[in-house]
């Protein structure tokens, strides 16, 4: 990941426009892009958030990431890639993603609201979680990523 996606061509000629328009609808499956989303995550919360600090964070998807047979995700779509959206992925501490992984949105907004951490708090105002909510999160999560890493600043830790 260091010397990949940072280094890649369609990064480094990107700017803030193209890289949103990429990113608005990229798939987050591959381990090297999920690590990548919870750089990104964690870096965005840490710009709004400077007194948190990070134990055990966990890339945790908000409808789950393997919808067959989960019974409370039913009106989410089964074809496509919206739950491997940027909007979609949250983080939150390790052992709380085991326990939830299939559950309702009701049960993991209580885990949102407990993780103290500002990219959680859009899931408060939250009634449900479907494929409108996950298009506006991952807006709102885009804006956020070129105000804190502007055209190219986004660098590898």
């Amino acid at each position: 990941l260091r010397n990949g996606l940072f280094n890649s061509p369609s990064y480094l000629a990107a700017n803030n426009a193209r890289l949103m328009d990429v990113l608005r609808t990229k798939a987050f499956k591959s381990r090297s892009l999920q690590r990548w989303a919870r750089y990104v995550l964690l870096g965005v919360d840490a710009y709004h958030n400077t007194d948190v600090s990070y134990q055990q964070p966990s890339l945790e998807h908000v409808a789950p990431n393997k919808l067959n047979g989960a019974m409370h995700w039913t009106h989410m779509p089964p074809e496509g890639d919206l739950q491997h959206r940027l909007g979609n992925l949250t983080i939150l501490k390790t052992a709380w993603n085991e326990e939830i992984k299939r559950s309702s949105f009701g049960e993991k907004k209580s885990y949102f609201s407990q993780s103290r951490l500002w990219i959680n708090d859009w899931f408060e105002a939250q009634t449900e979680w479907g494929p409108l909510e996950i298009e506006e999160r991952t807006e709102a999560l885009l804006a956020d990523l070129v105000r804190v890493w502007p055209f190219q600043r986004l660098t590898p830790w």
